[in-house]
């Protein structure tokens, strides 16, 4: 007779200034995590705080012997949980607990080491008729778990993971007399676990969508766009200029400059390096983009005599968030203090502003100058003139309220970068840089922080991810 696996307790001594990165503690499902104060926290007011339990601190049993209270959590579900913990309202310490998953198969307990499972493409499965003999092969070759790409409708590409449509199944699964629905796939994976004890999963796909999804043409806000990510603007001129190029290099426009149509060696390549780095990209004078007006910022400054709070600092220049040429600024009060000072050398008060705005003028110019080598990815020197019509029309598309909506970034990976950092925030140049391994087929979906701050695509998502929930026994992300 089987005998009830009996919860188990685990107990963490915390010690203050333990922050335990590389400790995790297994437990199942059922078991508890109890919280003792260590040597080093006797005495103090000490709160506990689980990513399981939420914002609230946990409660601490009754008494007044530290060494014997603890605060105690129940292992509900499944996951990977942090604990955090102050001493008199200070961070003191953190750590890791996982919950393991439990698995069962018709009711009886799969371990996670005793899975055997095979992967299928379901694009290749055919129509849905065809799938229980398909996937036979993996119940008779003895596997008792099935891994699925993703059964939605896939993009342009054709590619497993770029999705069209995440409510929608995949093409290839219709017959031609019956649209097949989520409902049959469901009953489905409920037959093999029924009939061929066999689990099925299912890959997930939050991060990108097609870029033919008719979805993001309705809700444009969902990518990373021209409109509410202006510092992708500069990094859209030079993809067009890059575009333009490659065109006219395809055309033959250039094989007088050693670049055929067909590059096919590195002679070829370095050809197109040189040019672009001394003709092509410098003509877009790409350093306008973060750099100031000088002479604006000079004609409105130093009026009412000099600061009675000099201030001795190097003034920065601060970028501005909509990327205009020139549109960059300084800190206004800085630069009073800073430039807009009594001077021993001026022999009258239009001496002295002449003189200090002589000094700010030049501080200016440096500062334009340090915003020009801080790109010299793009070329070493600068041209007057636009390098083509064309990319000055486009220039003006990433500025118009209406159609930078529609200019969105592709998503993709950057080689030897932290995976957990989102490149294509403002604080990284991934694009500009053109360091992003492109993924010329998907766009980068734009979550923010919170669901107010994307509505759409977070109920569109969370709806997507219950139904693929309710339908398999587990998601792989």
């Amino acid at each position: 007779m089987g005998t009830t696996k009996q919860p188990q307790i685990r107990i963490i001594v915390l010690e203050k200034g333990e922050n335990l990165t590389n400790v995790i503690r297994r437990l199942e499902k059922g078991d508890f995590v109890r919280f003792h104060r260590g040597g080093s926290l006797l005495g103090v007011e000490v709160q506990i705080r689980t990513s399981l339990t939420g914002d609230e601190p946990l409660k601490w049993t009754s008494g007044t012997n530290h060494l014997a209270v603890y605060c105690q959590v129940e292992c509900t579900r499944a996951g990977s949980f942090k604990y955090t913990f102050t001493a008199d309202d200070e961070e003191a310490g953190s750590g890791y607990f996982l919950v393991m998953p439990g698995l069962t198969v018709n009711g009886k307990r799969l371990p996670l080491d005793g899975i055997t499972c095979q992967t299928h493409l379901t694009k290749l499965l055919g129509s849905f008729s065809n799938w229980e003999d398909r996937l036979r092969v993996a119940k008779e070759s003895g596997y008792n778990m099935i891994h699925l790409t993703p059964i939605h409708e896939l993009g342009i590409s054709n590619s497993s993971y770029s999705l069209s449509s995440h409510h929608a199944l995949i093409q290839t699964i219709h017959e031609d007399n019956h649209q097949v629905t989520f409902d049959d796939v469901e009953r489905f994976v409920q037959k093999i676990e029924k009939e061929w004890n066999m689990l099925t999963v299912q890959d997930v796909v939050w991060n990108h969508a097609a870029k033919n999804a008719q979805w993001l043409q309705e809700h444009p806000e969902c990518a990373y766009n021209c409109s509410n990510s202006p510092h992708l603007r500069p990094a859209f001129i030079v993809d067009r200029v890059y575009h333009h190029f490659g065109r006219e290099v395809g055309e033959g426009k250039w094989i007088s400059r050693g670049i055929p149509e067909v590059v096919d060696n590195i002679h070829h390549c370095n050809a197109i390096e040189y040019i672009l780095r001394t003709e092509v990209l410098p003509k877009i004078r790409l350093h306008e983009f973060f750099q100031v007006d000088a002479y604006e910022l000079v004609t409105s400054i130093f009026a009412g005599g000099p600061t009675s709070e000099p201030l001795d600092e190097v003034l920065q220049i601060a970028q501005d968030p909509e990327y205009r040429r020139f549109g960059s600024s300084v800190d206004w009060n800085k630069a009073m203090r800073i430039f807009n000072r009594h001077r021993d050398d001026a022999t009258s008060e239009d001496d002295r502003l002449e003189k200090c705005s002589s000094a700010f003028r030049d501080h200016l110019h440096y500062l334009n100058g340090e915003g020009s080598m801080g790109n010299r990815y793009v070329g070493t020197s600068c041209y007057d003139g636009p390098y083509s019509l064309s990319t000055t029309e486009e220039e003006w598309f990433a500025y118009d309220q209406d159609k930078s909506r529609f200019l969105m970034a592709f998503n993709g990976w950057v080689m030897s970068s932290n995976p957990l950092k989102n490149f294509a925030l403002p604080d990284s140049q991934v694009y500009l840089r053109r360091e992003l391994v492109c993924w010329g087929d998907s766009i980068k979906l734009n979550y923010r922080d919170k669901p107010e701050d994307c509505p759409f695509l977070w109920q569109y998502m969370k709806e997507y991810t219950e139904k693929c929930a309710r339908m398999f026994h587990g998601l792989r992300i």
